[in-house]
Formats: C-alpha cells, sequence, structure tokens
C-alpha cells in the first residue's frame, strides 16, 4: 500500500509486475486487500497533477481492475489519450484489447475515430499491433477500416508476411465489406506465402475465406503452404484452417492427407473442447475416417461432465454427419445427455433431438424432456431450430400434439425466409404427425415454388411426399415442380424417383413426370428390389399411366391392381 502511494510516479514496468502478482494472489482477493488498492490506485491517478502517460494505464489495464473499475479507467483514458504519442497510444491499445470485457471494447470504440486519423504515420509494426488489437477485441469502426486498408495498400512492399496478415484478418474479423483491399493485396499474399508461418498463412486463408473471394489463384499456393507447415499447426488452427477451406468448398487431397496424419497423431493429447471442435469441422469439410473420430470422441468425452448441452450437441451432430450411426458414443453419452438437456439451449436442443432421431433411439425421457424444454423456450428459438425439432420428432415416430399445435405459430416466418431444408423440415414434421395447417402449409407451397431452383433431389422427393401425405390439394406445387422434376432427374436417386412417382400419383397425375422418371427408371431395372418394383408399378396403375419400355424392364411380376 505504500509503495502504490504517488502511484502516476512510478515506473510502469514495476507497476505492471505488481499488478500481475496481485492478479494471481488469492489471499488478496479474499481479503478485499485488491480492492482497497484498487480503490487507491484510481483516486491517486484522478488526482495526479499531471497527464497520465499510456504505459501507466495499459500496465493496470488488467482483468480484475477492468472488472472493478471500467468506468473509472474508461474517463482516464479518454481524458488522456489526446496528449499521448501515436505510438503510446497503439502500446495502450494493444494492452487493452486483451481485457475482453465491455468497458475495454468501449474504450476502443470511443478512441477508434481519433486514432484513425494518425494510422497513414504507422509504421508496419504499429499498423500490425493496431490491426491485432481492433481484430482482437471484435471493435468495428468504418472510419478506422478505411484508414487501415488505404494504409496496406499504399504501403503494401513494406508490410511484409506479418503486416498483410494482420491487417487483412482484422478486416475479415469485423465483417468491413469492401473487399478492394483484399483484390489488390493479391500478388502480395502469393509472393509473400514461402515466407509466411502457420499464423500468418492461417489469417490469410480464414481472412480471404470469410470475404468469399472465390480465387484459386490465391488459395491454392496458401494451402499447399499450410500442406507444408502442417506439423506446425496447433489443434486450434487445423480447426480453423478446415472451417475456412470448407466456406470456400477448397479441395486439395495432399492437405487432407496431411490433416489426417496431423490430427492423428494429436488426438490423444487433444483438450475436450479442441477434439469437438476438430470433430466438427471435419464433418463439415466432408473428411470421414473411422479411426481418426474414435480417437478425438475418446478425448471429447473423457470427461462428460464437463460439457455443455451445446459442446454434446456438436459432438454427436459430428458423428451423425459423418455417418458413423452405430457408433458407440451416442449409448455411452445417453446419462450426460439428459443430464444438460433440461438447460439446453436452442441450438443444442435442435441438435440433440436430431441426432437420437437419425439414430432412431425412441429415448421417450429424453425426448419429453426435449419438448418441455422448447416449450419454455419457444420464444427465443429461431423458427429454423423450431422446424428441425419438429421434424427429429416426427422421423422418430413419437407424437406430441402439444408441442406441435403451440410451436405453429412460432414456424410461420419460416414460408417467409426458410431455405428448401426448413420447408421440408416443417411440412414433413406435421405431415408425419397427423397435425397441419392449412394456411402454413399453402405459405410453404408457395415459399418452395418461388425457390424450386435450389431444390435438390431428395429434398424434392420430401417435399412433394409430405403434401401427398396429408391429401392436400395444392395442383400449382406439384405443376410448378414438374419441369424442376424432369431437368434433374438423372441425377436423383432410385429411392427419391419412386417416392416422387407415388406423390403424384396421389394428387395430380402428371404424363411428363411419369415418362421422364420411367425413363430412367429404365436403366436402373436390374438394380431395383422386388418391394420397389412393386411400388413402382403401383404408383404406375394408380395414375392410369401407362409406360411400355418400364414394365417390359420390371417384366416377370404379376399384375397389380390400383
Amino acid at each position: 500500500q505504500s509503495y502504490f502511494a504517488n502511484i502516476a510516479q512510478k515506473p510502469s514496468s514495476v507497476v505492471k509486475l505488481l499488478f500481475a502478482a496481485l492478479a494471481q494472489c488469492p489471499s488478496l482477493q479474499k481479503g478485499g486487500l485488491q480492492m482497497k488498492l484498487g480503490d487507491q490506485i484510481i483516486l491517486e491517478l484522478k488526482a495526479a497533477p499531471t497527464s497520465i502517460a499510456a504505459d501507466m494505464l495499459a500496465a493496470i489495464m488488467t482483468v480484475p481492475m477492468a472488472q472493478m473499475y471500467g468506468n473509472e479507467l474508461h474517463t482516464l483514458a479518454i481524458a488522456n489519450f489526446e496528449k499521448w504519442k501515436y505510438a503510446d497510444t497503439v502500446k495502450f491499445i494493444s494492452a487493452a484489447s486483451h481485457v475482453k470485457n465491455s468497458e475495454a471494447r468501449k474504450i476502443l470504440r470511443d478512441m477508434a475515430q481519433k486514432v484513425s486519423q494518425s494510422v497513414h504515420t504507422s509504421t508496419p509494426d504499429q499498423l500490425s499491433m493496431l490491426a491485432c488489437a481492433y481484430g482482437r477485441s471484435g471493435v468495428r469502426n468504418d472510419i478506422l477500416c478505411n484508414a487501415v486498408a488505404e494504409k496496406c495498400v499504399s504501403d503494401r512492399k513494406f508490410l511484409g508476411p506479418h503486416g498483410l496478415s494482420s491487417c487483412l484478418a482484422f478486416l475479415a474479423a469485423v465483417d468491413y465489406r469492401n473487399n478492394k483491399c483484399f483484390v489488390e493485396l493479391q500478388f502480395e499474399a502469393r509472393a509473400w506465402v514461402n515466407n509466411c508461418g502457420p499464423t500468418q498463412i492461417m489469417n490469410l486463408i480464414a481472412s480471404y475465406a470469410k470475404m468469399l473471394l472465390w480465387n484459386l489463384k490465391i488459395f491454392y499456393p496458401l494451402v499447399a503452404r499450410a500442406t507444408d507447415l502442417i506439423d506446425f499447426f496447433s489443434p486450434a488452427q487445423l480447426t480453423g484452417l478446415l472451417v475456412s477451406i470448407e466456406r470456400v468448398d477448397v479441395r486439395h487431397p495432399p492437405l487432407t492427407h496431411a490433416l489426417l496424419r496431423r490430427v492423428k497423431n494429436i488426438a490423444t493429447a487433444t483438450s475436450p473442447k479442441t477434439a469437438i471442435g476438430l470433430l466438427v469441422a471435419m464433418s463439415k469439410y466432408g473428411i470421414f475416417d473411422a479411426d481418426i473420430y474414435q480417437l478425438l470422441g475418446k478425448a471429447a468425452t473423457c470427461t462428460p461432465s464437463s460439457l455443455t448441452a451445446t459442446e454434446i450437441g456438436d459432438l454427436l451432430m459430428s458423428f451423425v454427419r459423418a455417418g458413423f450411426k452405430d457408433n458407440a458414443i451416442f449409448n455411452d453419452m445417453i446419462m450426460p445427455v439428459l443430464a444438460v438437456a433440461p438447460t439446453a439451449t436452442p441450438l443444442a436442443i435442435g441438435n440433440i433431438a436430431t441426432v437420437y432421431s437419425s439414430i432412431g433411439n425412441k429415448h421417450e425421457e429424453l425426448f419429453e424432456i426435449l419438448a418441455e424444454r422448447t416449450l419454455i423456450l419457444k420464444e427465443e428459438c429461431p423458427a429454423v431450430i423450431i422446424a428441425a425439432t419438429l421434424a427429429a420428432f416426427a422421423r422418430i415416430g413419437i407424437r406430441n400434439d402439444k408441442l406441435f399445435i403451440e410451436l405453429i405459430t412460432r414456424v410461420k416466418h419460416v414460408p417467409t425466409y426458410g431455405t428448401p431444408q426448413d420447408l421440408v423440415n416443417v411440412v414433413s414434421a406435421y405431415s408425419m404427425a397427423g397435425v397441419w395447417h392449412l394456411r402454413l402449409f399453402t405459405k410453404i407451397a408457395d415459399r418452395a415454388i418461388y425457390i424450386r431452383g435450389e431444390f435438390r433431389g431428395s429434398l424434392i422427393a420430401e417435399l412433394l411426399a409430405a403434401f401427398a401425405r396429408v391429401e392436400m390439394k395444392y395442383d400449382r406445387l406439384f405443376t410448378e415442380f414438374s419441369p424442376r422434376i424432369q431437368a434433374c432427374a438423372l441425377t436423383l436417386r432410385t429411392a427419391d424417383l419412386i417416392s416422387i412417382l407415388q406423390s403424384y400419383a396421389t394428387a395430380i397425375p402428371d404424363p411428363a413426370v411419369f415418362t421422364v422418371i420411367g425413363d430412367r427408371l429404365v436403366s436402373l431395372a436390374s438394380t431395383l428390389v422386388e418391394d420397389e418394383k412393386r411400388a413402382v408399378m403401383v404408383a404406375y396403375s394408380k395414375a392410369g399411366i401407362s409406360h411400355n419400355a418400364l414394365a417390359n424392364a420390371l417384366s416377370g411380376l404379376p399384375s397389380v391392381d390400383a
């Protein structure tokens, strides 16, 4: 306490060391001495006769101080920073960015516009430090972004790999939508690629992916360099790499093989949260290696009680996404799932319900808890998550009329902005549950017609099957989808072809659809099993439409009455 008297006159380096010690001393925290010292320090700084140096404020800008005296530190910083040199201001901003609370971000936000006026005087190191600080804190100021982007382009020759990657990472992190500087700096990114380390490569790939710049001339050199450096990537960087290249759908087999080798080597030593991140990223990218999933699954579940509902949902969903539905992890995790389900977030509810319905585990207690939790959170749940949850209940065959009826008002927004998958989730769920709403189905049909070009084959089959299941006479839906089916018939799976035939046979027999699907099934006749052949013949008989070539291909079966 005696040392902190006249703190403004003390060496900031010593003050910083003392604060680091105080933050790690439990006896001071429990006894309230840290707060007493904090009160004394703030009073000394407020009463200081001269301006407070930037390095002094940076020294006391620690997490405990920011939590207890955020407003006071904000006032002191704003009152003094205009008297600081630009270099000192940048160092303070860098220190404040490591304190991740609202008051620290408020300081950065209030300083951004003033600092942007001096960005043109920055050295490459200062520009990198400034960009890293604002990118780390996630504070966006368009004037500052413009200044950083202009400085990057004008001083491109002097930035170097670190400066370039730091600045582009900052602009991408805060969703700076003007991608002009990204385009103009592509040559430098390619020229310096062999001088980049793992962090620089990761930042560049993530930045260009976040900006959705599909330019293979920039991505392939970066991905090739990432392949060479893969043994130096941390687990978190591996996850970020997978997320980034998945976003722009870049496929590079050498990188995939290197990733598999690297992940296999580190899997057993990976923390649960990192293992889950890797599993999610790999499953979305399309890497399905059973041995690696098994290793990461064990690492993720070594302490299941420490996992949140969201983390468990992501973990199990990655196995379902990869097609490992018979894995023992689903049964092993049922008790932890039951423990966290009553406090699950909307996203976790949707994932857990989808997982256990996909593997066919009709665990009534779990689904009852999920239904109750969904109703509690129904005002907070996005409509698309509700749609996925309802589809899971319908798919597994659990009837819960209260859930479906009360959520009708919450899924009414799906026909306004829903994707094809969202539309199919809602209409399939309600049709399978036998609880459907005429106005809702009509709006979904209109939305489906509007975005019919975005529907894949399996989604077309599921959509039409749902409407046929409830025998809703909405001929326009089937008429408008007829050209789409004719256009993609060659890409449809056998099950989808048969499902579409059955739907049209129930709704409106369309000769064009029956002809084009019949032509497709002629080439697939030798692969059809007996039940599939019989379903095809029943559909044609019910529709009253004949297809001689198909009938000959399927010959040998007894005649079937409609």
